[in-house]
């Protein structure tokens, strides 16, 4: 639906087809957050015709592989959940909740990583509550959206001292941890 300069997105769409749909799109100049909106896309729990447990386990780890190419980049000084970061946030609920549907088909446990990091601009010690700031700050907003906190572990790592990267360290990043259920 065009609405002015905005076009919104609505309806059921499979996850993986939403990806390549944005690409798409932002090859074409929309952008989430600028000339377009996907809050009203729903998706499908999982695959249902995916029978083959080889098949879920690659589609649970090609999910886990996109989860850990996310991040959240704040401005200086910030810890503040931006609406484009909402944007992001919600495809990650999505996904979380598939991976939540594989696990329990593939009889295996998760847990999410929520890793707060900071730029060396500041002091040290500051730098170091920002970035767990940061963490909490997603940790809650995931929450809200119904992803358990049982189910993160939430850390700040402080400063990144990297030649090239510490200034554009000002980010949440993400790691899925994962173990078979299992008795030994």
């Amino acid at each position: 639906v065009w609405q002015g300069e905005m076009l919104s997105l609505l309806g059921t769409l499979d996850l993986l087809k939403f990806e390549k749909l944005l690409y798409a799109l932002s090859a074409a100049g929309l952008t989430e957050g600028k000339n377009l909106t996907v809050d009203k896309i729903q998706f499908p729990s999982a695959n249902p015709f995916t029978t083959n447990k080889v098949v879920k386990q690659q589609l649970f780890n090609d999910i886990v592989g996109r989860i850990s190419t996310m991040q959240l980049g704040f401005s200086v000084a910030s810890d503040d959940i931006t609406p484009k970061m909402q944007l992001t946030l919600q495809r990650l609920y999505q996904y979380l909740q598939q991976l939540n549907q594989l696990a329990d088909e593939l009889d295996l446990s998760f847990g999410l990583l929520v890793i707060g990091c900071s730029d060396n601009s500041g002091n040290k010690v500051t730098n170091t509550r920002l970035s767990l700031q940061r963490a909490q700050n997603t940790g809650n907003a995931l929450n809200k959206l119904g992803f358990s906190e049982q189910q993160m572990y939430i850390t700040g790592l402080g400063q990144i001292d990297i030649v090239k990267v510490n200034n554009k360290a000002r980010k949440v990043i993400f790691n899925v941890l994962f173990v078979n259920k299992e008795k030994f």
